[in-house]
């Protein structure tokens, strides 16, 4: 199943049709997780919400591309069903990952990385060469309202 990507420069009119939520999952969850020997995995057109330790990680892995999800939030914008603890702990989680692309230059490739308790995009020991470029973060698909993160970076 493949989602619409978005195509306006401000805004979004894509549509994300895969989601993952960790409505019950406890704290210690992370919704994706790339570990060592995953290199080169590609996240795209997905929303993430309500995973405790957060929606997507790159532990001691590299050269991944992480573009046009939804982080934080569910395929229509809103934050997860439960929207008191957000949308988890982290937004995107980089820890000796190096050489990732979150986001891109065009608006196919914009995440949307709201509503996390903590950090929008937390890079961490050994995090390294690594781009955010075009996203919305702190805000609503719309580009316009705030869906903010906490901390949003």
């Amino acid at each position: 199943m493949q989602g619409l990507p978005n195509t306006q420069a401000i805004g979004n009119n894509g549509a994300i049709r895969v989601e993952f939520r960790g409505a019950s999952a406890s704290t210690q969850y992370v919704g994706l997780h790339f570990a060592s020997g995953s290199n080169g995995s590609v996240v795209r057109g997905l929303a993430l919400s309500n995973f405790g330790r957060g929606q997507l990680s790159a532990v001691q892995s590299s050269n991944h591309i992480f573009a046009g999800n939804y982080i934080g939030l569910r395929p229509d914008g809103l934050g997860g069903s439960n929207f008191a603890r957000g949308g988890g702990n982290v937004g995107i989680r980089l820890y000796y990952a190096q050489n990732v692309i979150i986001g891109g230059t065009t608006p196919t490739d914009r995440n949307v990385i709201s509503g996390v308790n903590n950090d929008g995009v937390q890079m961490e020991d050994g995090a390294a060469y690594n781009h955010v470029i075009g996203n919305y973060i702190g805000l609503h698909p719309n580009g316009v309202d705030r869906r903010q993160c906490q901390r949003p970076n």
